[in-house]
């Protein structure tokens, strides 16, 4: 929508650019990105511009609807593809797009820890701000979901996080 100059304020905007976007995947080896119209959304849709508007296009329910059933489809694309199983990151999936998944975690941590994450990272967006937009939107707010397991990740490494994670799923499949 920004590449397009279109502002979350114009939702006849929005919804009229929906139709001509095409959403598709990229499997390489193991990974999966997402194609917006046969460009890989890399690195552009964290910027800073994404960053500060993503919230309030995400308060869009059209737009939500769109993303919703394209992350849904990719279950869909890891079995074609011959997965077992399918990761994914973000701050509705255990929630809105795979409730029912077999395993769902909702990591958290201090907003000042994650801040200063984001600022190592590059990103000066404000982490509170977008967390209170989330979590108050009428349709799919941020929350951890019923059932999800909460990992407090303020004082923990990419590694150990991953190694927490990795030692629950272990666990409980055998």
């Amino acid at each position: 929508m920004l590449k397009r100059g279109i502002s979350f304020t114009d939702h006849e905007a929005v919804i009229s650019a929906l139709k001509s976007l095409n959403l598709s995947t990229r499997i390489t080896g193991r990974r999966a990105d997402m194609e917006l119209s046969g460009h890989v959304a890399g690195e552009e849709i964290r910027s800073a511009a994404v960053n500060q508007a993503v919230s309030h296009f995400a308060a869009i329910t059209e737009l939500r609807e769109k993303l919703k059933a394209y992350e849904r489809s990719q279950a869909d694309v890891a079995r074609a593809h011959g997965f077992k199983g399918l990761i994914m990151e973000g701050r509705d999936i255990g929630s809105a797009i795979f409730p029912d998944a077999d395993f769902r975690f909702y990591l958290h941590a201090d907003p000042e820890e994650r801040s200063k994450r984001r600022a190592k990272e590059g990103h000066l967006d404000k982490v509170s701000e977008r967390d209170r937009l989330d979590s108050s939107r009428a349709k799919d707010p941020l929350a951890c979901p019923p059932g999800a397991i909460a990992i407090d990740s303020t004082f923990l490494s990419l590694e150990e996080v991953v190694s927490q994670v990795a030692a629950i799923i272990s666990k409980q499949s055998t």
